[in-house]
């Protein structure tokens, strides 16, 4: 929550101020209660506590985004985010291309993160709003949407964060492609 020129709290509240309605998550070493109460009353969905493990990232992010499945073992976590379009066979080859595209499209967002391009990342996450939406991937839709609030609101650190984000999950989105043509495959038959 501590990060330089605008604080978490304040980008928590600038973000939901502007009417987004996505999950935030507050990432802190703070854990006493009226610390994480302050997460809270700025808007914050709920607190991840730093130090954590990637499974508990994506677990939270699952949980917040209400989508997908998960399964670990204990060696390699393996997280698989589906469609909303999941097991339908005409929308698969569109769901690939939107999906392989979407690495691309993140190195940009990654570049313009790394030189604070709010137009392009403003642009950028507009656009991921209606295309991750029409293609059923709500979560990635709603990270669209938090990057566009904090691209506009000028906070560097919180691009750079959901970029990373978006980044991280792109192998669960793929990894829910290769669910859909397992189906397929089998007849639809898990």
């Amino acid at each position: 929550m501590q990060m330089p020129i605008m604080d978490g709290y304040e980008a928590a509240r600038k973000m939901r101020q502007a009417g987004t309605t996505v999950p935030i998550v507050a990432f802190t070493a703070n854990v006493m209660k009226q610390d994480i109460l302050r997460c809270v009353e700025a808007g914050c969905t709920t607190h991840l506590t730093k130090p954590f493990r990637k499974s508990s990232l994506f677990e939270c992010l699952r949980r917040q985004l209400g989508e997908g499945r998960a399964t670990d073992t204990p060696d390699d976590p393996v997280h698989v985010i589906t469609s909303k379009l999941h097991g339908e066979p005409e929308v698969l080859p569109l769901l690939r291309k939107f999906v392989e595209g979407l690495s691309h499209r993140v190195e940009r967002l990654m570049q313009a993160a790394v030189s604070s391009d709010f137009v392009l990342m403003s642009q950028e996450g507009h656009a991921l709003v209606g295309s991750a939406g029409i293609f059923g991937y709500e979560s990635l839709a709603r990270l669209g949407s938090a990057l566009e609030g904090a691209a506009q609101a000028g906070n560097a650190g919180a691009c750079r964060d959901i970029v990373t984000t978006m980044s991280e999950i792109t192998p669960a989105l793929r990894a829910g492609l290769n669910a859909d043509s397992d189906s397929q495959k089998s007849g639809g038959l898990p």
